[in-house]
């Protein structure tokens, strides 16, 4: 009766779904090596793979391939003749379907074939991971975490969008920095014909290309600023003060960046802008722009996550990424202030960020509400029901009435007395 209590407990407790934390997203690393990682993904012929090969070989480079498992199954002597040339083969799922819709337990057996299948070509299984078509949800990363396996993204070179090969060219030589992963579709429009171009472009730049796996064995640790200044969140600074401060977050089109700067040069206002990293990677000459007119710039995670809903080593990633984007942007430190998200944080939200060193939490306590599509004088109207001494006012730089609110706006508030001016001003 015993062993029978025994057996069945043994039964139940393998029985049980096995929860796995998300695992985190690698989008670059800090080195300080000038070296770069490219990685291709979504080959589907042998003579397309065999080209990419002769490529590499006569540009002396190494890089990753994400292909999907039915291919290298159909297609084992090319790819294992690449893979004894030095080249990386990570799982990228066995038939490139979208998995944005399916099941955790379903990509995991994806990528348990598509392991056991790079295991009999390779006699290795792989240790890196990209989903197809980008679908970094949570069922995608609960199952690489659970599979043991390091989640891959890195830079976009936006080849479903750009018009031309040489666009594409152009896109990796303004984003590309040290310890970044470039990523290329070959299915997208323009790539192949960018590639031999983006490869020589990199090169005659100085950088080593290599393999996701050996860019990742030279990351570097990175340091975490010692903070002097005492942590907290900040909504508003002293009313007494007439000092208020004008706040955008995110990230929006060149257009509407540039009318929002426009707009606050001919008033001469500097301003604080809580930037996401994906969109300071993608805008690297707007990022200069704002930083050029003297506005102070800050982090607001590098892919607008929920953040209460993150482990500690994800916050640690959208911060640390957002930092890296921001740092090759401008050649400079954002400021060690953080603005997460739809202003969401819990205590190991503030935990993570004080440990890594910033000095705020900032959010607001004047909430214009613009990117839900309001007029501007709706704007106005808000803003000035509720300003007062120490405000910080919140604004984003996609939002439709933003740039003519502003332009309004301004000459009130000065006309009330207000000094505006970047939130590290205030705090200071």
């Amino acid at each position: 009766m015993k062993v029978l209590v025994v057996v069945i407990t043994l039964f139940c407790l393998l029985a049980r779904p096995v929860y796995a934390e998300p695992a985190t997203i690698i989008d670059n690393v800090v080195t300080n090596e000038k070296i770069i990682a490219l990685s291709i993904e979504d080959i589907r012929t042998e003579v397309e793979l065999e080209k990419v090969i002769v490529l590499c070989e006569t540009q002396k480079v190494k890089l990753t391939f994400f292909l999907a498992g039915q291919f290298i199954k159909e297609n084992p002597l090319i790819v294992r003749k690449a893979f004894d040339k030095g080249y990386e083969f990570g799982n990228y799922g066995l038939t490139t379907r979208y998995w944005g819709k399916i099941t955790k337990d379903e990509i995991m057996n994806e990528l348990t074939e598509t392991g056991a299948i790079l295991q009999k070509t390779l006699g290795v299984a792989g240790k890196v991971v990209r989903p197809p078509y980008s679908s970094y949800e949570d069922s995608f990363l609960q199952a690489s975490s659970a599979s043991f396996l390091t989640v891959v993204r890195g830079l976009d070179t936006g080849e479903w969008t750009i018009d031309s090969p040489q666009a594409v060219v152009d896109k990796v030589k303004s984003t590309a920095a040290s310890g970044s992963i470039v990523r290329i579709n070959m299915q997208a429009r323009h790539s192949a014909d960018a590639l031999p171009e983006v490869i020589r472009e990199l090169s005659s730049m100085g950088y080593n290309i290599v393999t996701v796996s050996d860019l990742l064995a030279k990351a570097q640790p990175v340091p975490k600023p010692i903070n002097v200044k005492p942590f907290r969140v900040v909504r508003q600074v002293s009313e007494a003060s007439p000092k208020i401060a004008l706040t955008f977050d995110d990230g929006g089109s060149s257009y509407r960046v540039n009318s929002i700067l426009d707009v606050l040069r001919e008033n001469g206002v500097k301003s604080t802008f809580f930037l996401s990293g994906d969109w300071a990677d993608n805008n690297s000459n707007l990022l200069q722009s704002i930083a050029v007119d003297g506005h102070e710039i800050a982090n607001h995670s590098y892919s607008h996550p929920v953040f209460s809903w993150l482990g500690t080593a994800d916050i640690e990633s959208e911060l640390v990424s957002t930092e890296i984007a921001i740092r090759r942007g401008i050649g400079d430190e954002p400021r060690r202030y953080f603005r997460p998200p739809y202003g969401d944080y819990n205590s190991a939200v503030y935990e993570t960020v004080k440990n890594l060193g910033y000095e705020a939490i900032v959010l607001w306590d004047v909430d214009t509400r613009d990117w839900s599509g309001v007029s501007s004088q709706t704007i106005i109207n808000r803003v000035l029901n509720q300003v007062s001494g120490g405000s910080i006012v919140l604004f984003h730089l996609h939002a439709n009435g933003t740039t003519e609110a502003l332009r309004e706006l301004i000459p009130m508030l000065r006309a009330q007395g207000y000094e505006m001016t970047t939130v590290g001003a205030m705090l200071e």
